[in-house]
């Protein structure tokens, strides 16, 4: 005869048929959290917390950032197998530098702008990083694909 077991054991409820802690049965005891408890960060290091280029926030490159996607009509300029990315504004759109700051463009030439969608950004960027840390540099990555 199965019979339940409700007990709380350091925050946990165990639920399940007594027969199957004995041995018996083919009941399989089930553990639930009790509401309430919180969740912890057990990182030994946290991870240092996000800050802005203050480049990035001047009103320089605000400006810059508007006239590139003006340029580009607001909408990405990626090309993909030969058709442009049909993302565009109210789409989050990225002022992008062709050739990245840290590899030597210039920051507020419009001619080193482009204007790129999320995805496409993330794909240029890391292209980018990749390239620089691989020792091949990140220069020009114009068209992601």
């Amino acid at each position: 005869m199965k019979s339940p077991l409700a007990e709380t054991l350091g925050g946990l409820r165990v639920c399940g048929p007594w027969p199957a802690i004995a041995g018996g049965g083919d009941a399989v005891m089930k553990l639930k959290s009790i509401a309430g408890i919180r969740t912890i960060d057990t990182r030994t290091v946290r991870p240092p917390a996000k800050a802005a280029d203050p480049e990035l926030l001047s009103p320089e490159h605000r400006r810059w950032a508007a006239d590139v996607k003006k340029r580009a009509g607001y909408q990405c300029q990626a090309v993909v197998d030969g058709r442009r990315c049909e993302v565009r504004a109210p789409a989050r759109l990225f002022a992008d530098h062709i050739i990245e700051r840290k590899d030597g463009g210039p920051a507020f030439d419009v001619e080193n702008g482009q204007c790129l969608c999320g995805s496409h950004h993330t794909k240029k960027t890391a292209a980018a990083r990749g390239a620089r840390l691989s020792g091949r540099g990140g220069r020009g990555f114009k068209s992601p694909s």
